[in-house]
């Protein structure tokens, strides 16, 4: 008995101490919770090994590690200054959560990517309130079909970016009833249209019930690929009417993409430029800031002014 005792109070010392849980992440953490009334975890496993979500399926790795709560720390207070740019009542607004920290998160099954993506967000819109997985290790993502000698090296500007873009996947299946696609925002391509034919199936998640999402057919895979690599160092699409080239991807990605150059300082005067050279781009936006405000009236353009130093 006293043995068993020895083994569990050691136990209970070793992961208390490893993982160096700081005052700053605690700090960051506390902000966040109150401001915005959204939990943030970083010790929650998945109920099962391969949690399945729109497009495939996600594993991680709970943080435990001293180093663990270095990087945490680092991607932590990217988060607060990303977040801190909503308002208030934006989170509880659109149904969005809980924020998990992870490592090694990683999407199986989606056939854009190669039946495996390393990923830094993942938004899981099939939960019960929506939950944002963020990932505090990878440097890399993988090019199509490829996880190791052919990587693409991401900088702080592109996770700002991404950021963003991923919270608006949590956003978007609130404000839109048809989602993932949206038949008014596909009209307004006049002259082009999305290069992936991503043919999604509505099918029985025989897990727990609930109806999922699933790739079924994609032509121009490498194409869709190519899109999401360029996208990576920020290069703007040749396409009228659409903002990047990831953006040509599907609707849902274009919406995202969007959204994104609405919250990003050096993006939002892009957008404001390219709205008044291109009147697809100018009824997309105008149609999105309608529904989101629809949604919640804090969401506006006198809001994305005085975050953005615009106010006059």
């Amino acid at each position: 008995m006293r043995k068993l005792f020895v083994v569990l109070f050691f136990s209970i010392f070793s992961v208390g101490s490893a993982f160096g849980f700081t005052e700053q992440i605690r700090s960051d953490i506390d902000i966040l919770e109150d401001k915005f009334d959204i939990k943030f975890q970083y010790k929650k496993r998945p109920k099962r090994y391969g949690k399945r979500l729109h497009g495939g399926r996600i594993s991680y790795r709970k943080l435990r590690k001293r180093s663990d709560g270095d990087r945490l720390e680092l991607m932590l207070g990217m988060l607060k200054e990303e977040f801190l740019k909503y308002p208030d009542e934006f989170f509880t607004s659109f149904k969005i959560k809980e924020i998990v920290f992870v490592k090694n998160l990683t999407v199986y099954g989606s056939e854009l990517h190669g039946g495996k993506s390393i990923r830094y967000l993942v938004p899981d819109v099939m939960a019960k309130g929506s939950v944002m997985y963020v990932s505090i290790y990878e440097s890399y993502f993988c090019k199509f079909e490829v996880c190791q000698d052919d990587t693409v090296i991401v900088n702080e500007d592109y996770l700002r970016d991404t950021i963003h873009h991923e919270i608006f996947h949590l956003v978007d299946p609130v404000i839109n009833s048809f989602y993932p696609g949206d038949p008014s925002w596909t009209n307004f391509n006049t002259e082009h249209s999305y290069n992936c034919d991503l043919k999604k199936d509505t099918q029985k998640n025989e897990d727990d019930d609930t109806l999922f999402l699933q790739i079924s057919n994609m032509k121009n895979a490498e194409d869709c690929e190519k899109a999401r690599l360029t996208n990576h160092f920020g290069l703007e699409s040749m396409k009228p009417g659409f903002l990047t080239a990831y953006s040509t991807v599907a609707v849902e990605e274009d919406k995202a993409e969007m959204f994104m150059f609405l919250m990003r300082p050096q993006r939002f005067e892009s957008l404001v430029i390219a709205m008044y050279a291109d009147d697809v781009i100018m009824n997309k936006v105008t149609y999105l800031m309608n529904k989101l405000y629809e949604r919640y009236s804090g969401f506006n353009w006198r809001y994305l002014d005085k975050i953005h130093g615009r106010e006059y």
